[in-house]
């Protein structure tokens, strides 16, 4: 919550998200008076109720007569005819799309945002190799390096059960979708060794930095590999040496090619050594990248590990 802390006195009333958590609580603002902060929990689990009160004497808000009430979503409403058959009509326009099979893979493949973001997993690689092959090559960036933050990573691949109608180990337009529904793009973009070291080093940031997870994940290509220890200094957990890239040490003071997401490339999560990239590509949506990495990349197993210590 130190964000809303820090937000203008000009403004009143703090209508927040991302945190997935029901609150109204309030936090002072820069000058010291007390401001609403609301959040509305997730997936449209709740609705808050805002009241603003105007003082006709000034024209700004009273915010000692500001209220805000969370209102828990219940079923006992009966469902809107109008809306109910919009939702029809586009349940079955989308039936055949989020059916469609598009790759297939011979055994589980887990690790998403739903489990513990500070580990390597199976799910995070594969999504990392997906991004290096949509900006590898001279079209399309040339990136040598992939990196994908656990968090973006919404689902894992499961042999059973099924999400629709598909056999075992067949991936369908809607498992990709479920992987990666935020409409990122794809980016490529010039990062020295010592840039991608400070980047790794960023995966611990200490609360209250990164509130309740001080360690965020940041899932590798294949080829690129390093180790990390927990125990040493905040700013020294990556070993010194060991960033390799096809077995050969990073050069601190090399430029080399990384691609990821418009959101790390954009310090996203705090991963603020990314903004020093330079040199930049846009490429692809994430969702259609994935979904052509699948159709290219039948059987898919879970990857090795590539990060000792993590």
């Amino acid at each position: 919550m130190a964000s809303p802390a820090r937000m203008s006195p000009e403004i009143d009333l703090i209508i927040s998200g991302h945190t997935h958590q029901p609150y109204v609580c309030s936090i002072p603002d820069p000058a010291g008076k007390p401001r609403l902060v609301t959040s509305a929990a997730d997936y449209g689990r709740a609705i808050t109720e805002t009241s603003l009160v105007i003082d006709r004497r000034t024209g700004d808000v009273d915010r000692a007569k500001t209220t805000a009430v969370n209102h828990l979503n219940v079923r006992t409403v009966a469902p809107d005819p109008k809306q109910t058959a919009i939702i029809a009509k586009w349940t079955a326009l989308a039936g055949p799309i989020k059916n469609t099979v598009v790759g297939s893979h011979v055994e589980d493949i887990l690790g998403d945002a739903s489990g513990n973001r500070g580990i390597e997993t199976p799910m995070g690689a594969v999504v990392a190799d997906s991004i290096l092959w949509g900006t590898a090559g001279p079209a399309k960036g040339n990136a040598q390096i992939s990196f994908m933050n656990i968090g973006g990573v919404r689902s894992s691949l499961r042999l059973s059960p099924p999400t629709g109608t598909e056999g075992i180990g067949q991936i369908t337009y809607q498992e990709a979708y479920n992987i990666a529904p935020f409409g990122n793009l794809l980016v490529t973009m010039d990062m020295t060794g010592d840039q991608i070291r400070q980047a790794l080093e960023q995966q611990y940031q200490p609360v209250p930095a990164r509130g309740s997870r001080p360690m965020l994940a940041l899932a590798v290509s294949e080829g690129f590999s390093y180790t990390w220890d927990a125990l040493a200094p905040q700013g020294s957990r990556v070993v010194a040496g060991s960033m390799k890239l096809n077995g050969v040490p990073l050069d601190m003071a090399a430029t080399y090619r990384v691609g990821t997401l418009n959101f790390l490339a954009d310090g996203g999560d705090l991963f603020t050594a990314f903004k020093l990239g330079t040199n930049r590509l846009g490429g692809p949506e994430e969702l259609a990248n994935l979904v052509e990495y699948f159709k290219n990349h039948p059987g898919l197993k879970a990857p090795v590990s590539r990060i000792d210590g993590l």
